[in-house]
């Protein structure tokens, strides 16, 4: 056992070196790194096949609802041809993606103890996962094992249908389409269940497996064991340190800057912005009412010269809010305002006209849903946020 483990690794250790020489992966202050080159390639390779396996054997399982998917692959015929190898080439590469993640991905007590935490991590009642989550959760744990007994399932049955009932007879045939087909609808339930942890669920979990990156704020939020593993801190004391910070008791260290940045009078009592929001796809916008009470919103912003920027529409709560007090409050959350992070202290004013333009280009940069214009036809007002100096 432990001469083919050394054999993986150095496989593994070999094939990450190969694609490090002509791929790169950037790591910002306040981030670690989470996937290196090798795996972002693995991961999306069997993505792609896996889609590919999906949507030509989708043809072939009802044609009379998906036909319409067999054209983008030369018709029914060619689509039941291609079906088998797009699969072999699924199974050849998450294959490679197992061995690259199967020692991190072996079961242990804390999954056990994520498993019955499930539904208050789940339902966000604990803000932070266990502290003995490692590298993956148990979640993601379930579902690698159930790709890996699906892959073996495809590959048996696949091998069967693809011979036909002469090499292996009817029984089998007939078996084997029930056995592949029940394993298809699992695996596609799980692909689900997968783009929605990781693009709402954990925000910033996407990000990880585009540029290969993490924030702090993220891995300590998700992965403390982990966390600590790769930087030696306590996760609980990392995020009560921000907490600290952001609410004036220790000052993070200053960043270097141009003299005449430093010197500039529109810059004095701001900050730049800090590594818990910097790459968050949402964060949460504390405005107030006129009665203190503090009113949160989720909303989508970008980055540019040490402030955040956003849209919305000028009749809209919080534009007014904004213009009645324009102290609010900004932290990393998820899509439906769970924040993820700690809150840090900031001003908004309401841009110019001239300055939209500018803005939206920001934004669009960023989400490529806000390119579509019948979307955001609403969106009248642009705001910046300046973060206050503890």
């Amino acid at each position: 056992m432990s001469t083919s483990s050394g054999a993986i690794e150095r496989f593994d250790d070999k094939a990450r070196e190969n694609f490090e020489s002509v791929g790169q992966t950037t790591v910002y202050r306040g981030e670690l790194l989470r996937h290196p080159v090798y795996t972002r390639v693995l991961h999306w390779t069997v993505a792609l096949f896996f889609f590919l396996a999906l949507f030509t054997g989708f043809g072939i399982y009802l044609p009379w609802l998906f036909r319409w998917f067999t054209p983008f692959f030369g018709g029914g015929q060619l689509s039941r041809i291609m079906h088998p190898y797009f699969a072999v080439a699924f199974v050849f590469f998450f294959g490679l993606q197992a061995l690259n993640w199967l020692q991190p991905m072996i079961w242990t007590t804390a999954d056990t103890e994520w498993m019955r935490n499930i539904r208050k991590i789940v339902s966000g009642e604990e803000k932070m996962d266990p502290p003995d989550t490692g590298f993956f959760n148990a979640g993601q744990k379930l579902q690698f094992w159930e790709i890996v007994v699906g892959c073996i399932a495809f590959l048996i049955t696949g091998i069967i249908l693809w011979a036909g009932a002469q090499t292996f007879g009817r029984i089998p045939v007939a078996i084997s389409y029930v056995v592949h087909d029940i394993f298809a609808l699992i695996m596609l339930g799980g692909i689900f269940i997968h783009i929605y942890l990781s693009t709402i669920g954990e925000p910033g979990t996407f990000q990880a497996m585009i540029r290969g990156a993490v924030s702090e704020a993220w891995a300590w939020t998700f992965h403390p064991a982990w966390y600590k593993q790769v930087t030696g801190r306590d996760p609980q004391q990392a995020c009560e340190d921000a907490r600290w910070q952001m609410s004036g008791g220790s000052r993070p260290a200053p960043r270097a800057v141009p003299q005449e940045t430093a010197a500039a009078p529109d810059k004095i009592g701001t900050a730049s912005i800090p590594a818990e929001i910097r790459g968050q796809h949402y964060i949460s916008l504390a405005t107030l009412r006129k009665n203190g009470v503090a009113v949160y919103t989720p909303i989508w912003f970008a980055e540019s010269d040490d402030k955040l920027y956003f849209m919305t529409n000028s009749k809209l709560g919080k534009c007014k809010r904004i213009r009645n007090n324009p102290q609010v409050k900004v932290a990393p959350c998820t899509m439906r305002g769970k924040i993820t992070g700690p809150e840090f202290p900031a001003t908004a004013r309401i841009l110019p006209p001239e300055e939209f333009g500018r803005v939206r280009q920001l934004i669009n940069a960023k989400y490529w849903l806000a390119r579509v214009p019948f979307l955001w036809r609403n969106t009248d007002t642009c705001l910046e946020i300046t973060l206050s100096r503890a």
